[in-house]
């Protein structure tokens, strides 16, 4: 069986236990918040990272990846994970969860063959996974690149209003 037949095999019980692996890497506090994912009003975290878990998994297992679903889903997630993970690595690989799953089952049936038919795959949820992630990382620096260029270019603005007026000043005393 390979890796995308595992996942539509096991799409059901994969989402919840997924959804639970991905929280225990959060501290104490947060991971008992994170998961009452019902309600997107009181805890918007722990409902989107659920509900966009389901989405990727129901990608994955109909070989959509490269959907505007997926890549929302992915967006989403990683933009959770990126303002609270602090490792980078940590962030962009929750896919390791499905890989290692499908590795130990496929090796308890033998299926040396499938899995290494399969790596090309989870190398492209990989990639997706660094790409987007990159992509937030740039959005993150241009909005902090803005914000100091605008805290800062106001003092700069006043500091220049004032010395110019003090320079104008000097030449007519002359």
């Amino acid at each position: 069986m390979n890796f995308i037949e595992y996942i539509k095999s096991c799409e059901s019980n994969l989402a919840e236990d997924w959804f639970k692996w991905i929280v225990e890497s959060y501290p104490e506090p947060s991971r008992n918040y994170f998961m009452k994912k019902e309600d997107a009003f009181t805890n918007p975290v722990g409902y989107n990272l659920n509900q966009n878990l389901h989405k990727l998994l129901e990608n994955i297992s109909n070989g959509s990846i490269e959907s505007k679903e997926f890549d929302d889903a992915l967006a989403m997630i990683l933009k959770i994970r990126t303002s609270q993970c602090t490792d980078p690595w940590q962030t962009v690989n929750f896919f390791e969860y499905l890989w290692t799953r499908y590795i130990e089952e496929s090796k308890f049936f033998g299926n040396n063959e499938q899995i290494l038919n399969s790596i090309p795959y989870y190398h492209k949820l990989l990639a997706k996974s660094l790409s987007k992630f990159i992509e937030i990382q740039q959005l993150i620096a241009e909005i902090q690149k803005n914000e100091l260029r605008n805290q800062y270019g106001k003092i700069l603005e006043r500091l220049n209003q004032r010395y110019s007026s003090l320079k104008d000043d000097n030449n007519e005393n002359k």
